[in-house]
């Protein structure tokens, strides 16, 4: 936006122009043609929405729900989202559904929820028909109609919906409310992937013969792992001739996939014997989540609130185990491995902070949360949840029934919109670390003949010291979360799970200490099925002071019927 047009629109919203006034907000919402400034968006929201613009009152519930230029404030959310609900706004409508299926900022009613999603529905929103069917399949707020769930499948995937395309196409090909149609299935999964659905991509990549699956495979680097097309840009920038050049590209093709493979065994899909994963945390940390005194200043339908349901993952650089990704370097050591040894130095190089490049420069950086299989555990009490040499942490247990809907399941795996906003959740995985030099040397076997054929096929390049030094950087990336999911088999007992991300410094965010960390974080996990428990620590304080407290501030968010306390029974020594 130039600024005579800004000029004119700010002189428009000046003179108490609603939609202009909506329109300034965008702009410096996005920073188009302004400073971004959320503060500002949120007061020229607030002015459009006062006088009856329903876009701006929906979008002022995106703002307080979300702490975007103002403090966040889920019951505030919401009351902006009826506004704009009973002005027709459908995404309002939408935002309400999610919100009463969620709990947050309103008593949880899966029945309200359906209702909400109906109603945005029938004005064409696909998200809110993707979340019907969902619905509908789970028997979730409604009774359970398989036919139901494909007759809003198919309203969505006709609208583009990938989710529901994917959900659609698992249908079909499994029979569940409509006649078995295993071609017609594929052809909707093919949809979803070829729009970027991660989960039908997985489907293909799992359920497809040799060539088709290497196929599949292609599509999925090319949409959903950056460092692969920066490599074959790299590779179009020397001067090599053409077979050079695709010989390179599909020998760094060829790494990616052992490295898909690996990981794809580290999975965690769901232990029946382990019944779900816990993350042992600080007290601080863990009951800030819903330990929410009462605010003075706010009215008492806000007083009793659930901070969030997510769980940060901090930056791997923070990691006190200073063992931590070096271990598939160090079962190594004896073997004489050259290569081996040039990874390591490029992979120390990078994430040692020794190179001078820019920040603009700097590699996706990793990111870890752990869980475990163990539910109360003497060691990870100790390594987790200690303070002053006290045990006295807590543990939060998520129950598969939750980690179900992140799990790569094949065509089991029904897809649904993690929030209000939408944001993409397909990334989220949880890996299970393996334990022992065996395993680790088995891993490096496997992927070594890539690694060498890809060295030879640079070399081949006669590429600058410059192109070369990127690649590397690409290849560094390519295996980095190969290096979190191996650990000595001394730590075998801790039955680790672990959460790991890549992501550009960009996309990350910064706690609230000084210096501050960095993270990322989940999708919501916590308190959302039944079966979920707070565990306090062995030697927690006051704990039965502790305990009663929790159990109150949980029925006080109305998460009574899903989440129980209970206290370790570890004999702390």
């Amino acid at each position: 936006m130039n600024q005579e047009k800004l000029n004119a629109l700010l002189a428009q919203a000046e003179a108490s122009d609603a939609q202009a006034m909506f329109d300034v907000a965008q702009a410096y919402r996005k920073g188009d043609g302004v400073t971004l400034n959320l503060e500002k968006a949120f007061e020229w929201y607030q002015k459009a929405a006062n006088l009856g613009h329903a876009q701006a009152m929906s979008n002022l519930g995106v703002c307080y729900g979300f702490g975007k230029g103002v403090a966040q404030n889920d019951a505030r959310a919401v009351q902006w989202y009826k506004k704009a609900a009973k002005s027709g706004r459908a995404q309002a409508m939408y935002n309400l559904g999610f919100r009463y299926g969620s709990g947050k900022g309103v008593a949880q009613n899966d029945a309200r929820a359906v209702k909400w999603y109906k109603k945005a529905a029938k004005l064409g929103h696909a998200k809110a028909m993707n979340n019907l069917g969902v619905r509908y399949g789970s028997g979730k707020g409604v009774a359970q109609n398989d036919a139901l769930a494909v007759k809003w499948y198919k309203k969505a995937a006709k609208l583009g919906h990938d989710k529901a395309m994917n959900n659609l196409g698992s249908r079909y090909f499994l029979g569940l409310g409509v006649d078995p149609n295993k071609e017609l299935g594929l052809q909707w999964i093919e949809k979803a992937a070829e729009a970027g659905n991660n989960r039908a991509l997985n489907v293909l990549i799992e359920t497809s013969d040799e060539a088709t699956r290497k196929r599949w495979l292609g599509v999925y680097f090319e949409q959903l792992v950056p460092v692969f097309k920066t490599f074959n840009a790299l590779c179009d920038a020397t001067d090599a001739g053409s077979n050079l050049i695709n010989d390179c590209k599909a020998a760094f093709e060829e790494l990616l996939i052992h490295v898909y493979d690996i990981e794809r065994d580290h999975w965690y899909q769901g232990d029946v014997e382990s019944e779900g994963l816990t993350h042992y945390t600080y007290a601080a940390v863990a009951l800030n989540i819903i330990l929410q005194k009462p605010d003075p200043d706010k009215a008492q339908a806000n007083e009793h609130r659930l901070a969030t349901r997510k769980l940060r993952i901090g930056m791997a650089a923070y990691l006190n185990d200073p063992t931590e990704g070096k271990y598939v370097f160090d079962a190594m050591q004896k073997a004489n491995e050259p290569d081996i040894q040039h990874i390591q130095n490029r992979f120390e190089r990078f994430y040692a902070d020794v190179e001078p490049i820019t920040t603009n420069e700097l590699p996706e950086q990793i990111f870890s949360l752990s869980f475990s299989k163990n539910r109360d555990n003497l060691n990870l009490w100790r390594a987790y949840g200690t303070t002053n040499g006290q045990a006295n942490g807590v543990g939060l247990f998520i129950p598969n029934k939750t980690l179900k809907k992140f799990a790569l399941d094949g065509l089991k795996s029904i897809q649904t919109e993690p929030s209000e906003l939408g944001e993409d959740t397909d990334d989220f995985l949880l890996f299970e670390v393996k334990y022992g030099e065996v395993l680790v040397k088995a891993m490096w076997k496997k992927i070594k003949p890539a690694l060498n054929e890809l060295f030879k096929r640079i070399d081949a390049l006669t590429a600058s010291d410059e192109i070369r030094d990127q690649m590397d950087r690409c290849i560094v990336l390519a295996l980095s979360r190969l290096t979190y999911l191996y650990k000595h088999d001394a730590y075998a007992a801790e039955q680790e799970v672990r959460a790991i991300a890549l992501r550009p410094l960009a996309q990350a965010k910064m706690d609230e200490r000084t210096p501050s960390r960095l993270y990322c974080e989940t999708p919501e996990l916590l308190f959302l099925d039944k079966g979920s428990s707070i565990i306090l620590g062995p030697q927690t304080a006051d704990k039965t002071a502790l305990l009663w407290e929790t159990r109150k501030r949980l029925a006080l968010l109305g998460l009574d019927d899903k989440v129980s306390v209970t206290v370790s029974t570890v004999p702390f020594r």
